[in-house]
């Protein structure tokens, strides 16, 4: 049916059974907030981009489809990064306390371009490590094109990610790669934008599998187990 959204504004109020109580159990709420060094300092100071770091030092950020839990260019594309070079301002949800969201621009001079809001946690290692990708410009300006064509950040690097693999594998024809006019491997940031654009816009064969997503394009080519989801 080609609906991308569907937006409800409310004009009601919210009640509060209780708003004594609930009142005491906000003020509770917020202390132990501030107490807390993951919501009171990291998210607050670097986002859900803070996690990065943390995930990759233990093993278990997701890369090159899940086949590594360490990404090598990892700090390229974590919190501190993001802070020293491409944040314009922080965001938050209406009525969060925290503030983790971000808005980003990219700098000067790089040949990818944009401003917007995140990347998120989730946005870095689903178009960046998990695609091999740690050039933070180049994630940045994947999340952008995301947001533009109203793709979910995580499905998408994830079907991304599943090509790449599928394709280094040897499990793709070349013939069905023709369409894509970049080498389809780990790494390449230019696949990863080119992918974006074909799953938005899928007009032959293998940009119709990529629009269908990760797990039926595995499925498709006989591999649906390398579908990490």
């Amino acid at each position: 049916k080609n609906v991308k959204a569907i937006v409800v504004r409310g004009t009601g109020a919210v009640q509060c059974a209780d708003p004594l109580e609930f009142g005491r159990l906000v003020f509770e709420a917020m202390k132990d907030i501030n107490a807390s060094p993951t919501t009171s300092s990291a998210l607050r100071g670097l986002g859900t981009a803070s996690t990065v770091g943390f995930t990759n030092s233990v093993g278990i950020l997701p890369t090159n489809n899940f086949q590594a839990g360490q990404f090598e260019h990892a700090s390229a594309i974590g919190g501190q990064t993001i802070a020293q070079t491409v944040l314009r301002r922080n965001k938050g949800c209406y009525s969060c306390p925290i503030g983790c969201a971000r808005v980003t621009e990219i700098k000067p001079r790089s040949r990818w371009t944009g401003r917007g809001e995140g990347p998120e946690y989730e946005t870095i290692f689903g178009l960046g490590s998990d695609c091999g990708v740690g050039e933070l410009d180049a994630v940045l300006y994947a999340n952008y094109l995301c947001n533009l064509y109203a793709v979910d950040t995580i499905s998408a690097g994830g079907t991304v990610a599943t090509a790449m693999e599928l394709n280094e594998r040897g499990y793709i024809p070349q013939e069905d790669l023709a369409e894509v006019g970049t080498e389809l491997k780990f790494g390449n940031a230019d696949a990863v934008m080119r992918c974006l654009e074909m799953m938005s816009y899928p007009n032959g064969k293998f940009s119709r599998l990529l629009a269908e997503g990760g797990y039926r394009l595995a499925e498709h080519y006989g591999h649906p187990e390398l579908f990490m989801g």
